[in-house]
């Protein structure tokens, strides 16, 4: 027993006793006997009070900040689906922009050669493989496309001609074929020949005249354009530029390496040329 009265928790008790005798003491001096009773239970419960409020301070906060928090999840949201909205009315604009162009550059096109009509069509698909150059596009017998049709650029560099039809597509091959063959004329020598392509020459992007004179005054820098002759394009087409001229390997004639005007290996919109005159008529 003696011990309990020596430890820290004896004293820490008798501190508070002594503590809230005081208060007690200092109550009846401030209010007289009458006041006692209510001051001593003020002095007790003070505290409790005290620390009462504190706890429902405490959790009136947490709920107001769970109400701010569920409230900022809404306006984030309402944020969100807005900005969704936004998206897709850019997405709309941008496709509607695309088709006033593609509008645009189809009359300017249909303007410069009345003798032509077109169907515009999107790349969608590629086929490049060291024997085969191909292009998918988005455009078919609906749209009025057959095989044979020539395809070109707005400006109209010439790209290659439809092999395959169906409803709503069609799949071109491009002069960087290895079959591909176009009835080829000179813009300054007017020499005629006939573009051809090997594997070798399509891996660089490049194809060839090939069947021109052996003398022919064919140089660097020529333009060389459809020629119309055999009836399968039209002539005036811009098939490309002579980067070199030399004597073909049979001796009795010469070919011209042509870098073609189109990039057919980065083209994403072109034109079918679904009707045009002349089509058909051979002067070979």
């Amino acid at each position: 027993m003696s011990d309990f009265f020596r430890s820290r928790g004896f004293k820490v008790l008798a501190a508070v006793f002594v503590l809230l005798f005081g208060m007690i003491i200092g109550s009846i001096l401030r209010n007289g006997a009458a006041g006692t009773v209510d001051g001593i239970i003020g002095v007790l419960v003070t505290p409790v009070r005290t620390v009462t409020g504190a706890v429902g301070d405490f959790f009136s906060g947490i709920g107001n900040s769970l109400e701010s928090g569920t409230e900022l999840q809404r306006q984030l949201q309402e944020l969100e689906d807005k900005n969704a909205e936004l998206m897709g009315q850019l997405v709309d604009y941008e496709e509607m922009k695309r088709e006033n162009e593609q509008l645009k550059e189809l009359v300017n096109l249909q303007e410069a050669n009345e003798e032509m009509e077109f169907a515009f069509a999107s790349v969608i698909s590629r086929g490049n493989e060291p024997w085969s150059n191909t292009l998918g596009l988005d455009k078919g017998s609906i749209d009025g496309v057959k095989v044979g049709d020539p395809v070109i650029t707005k400006d109209s560099f010439l790209i290659g001609h439809v092999t395959k039809v169906g409803a709503t597509w069609c799949t071109v091959t491009t002069i960087l074929d290895i079959t591909t063959n176009v009835g080829a004329r000179l813009s300054s020598s007017r020499e005629v020949g006939v573009t051809e392509c090997t594997a070798e020459l399509s891996e660089k992007g490049l194809c060839r005249v090939s069947y021109l004179p052996a003398e022919s005054g064919v140089s660097r820098g020529e333009i060389v354009i459809t020629s119309g002759l055999s009836g399968y394009y039209p002539e005036g087409l811009i098939i490309g530029e002579v980067e070199s001229v030399s004597q073909a390997d049979d001796g009795l004639s010469s070919e011209a390496v042509v870098r073609p005007a189109a990039d057919v290996n980065e083209v994403k919109d072109v034109f079918v040329i679904t009707e045009f005159t002349g089509r058909g008529d051979s002067g070979e």
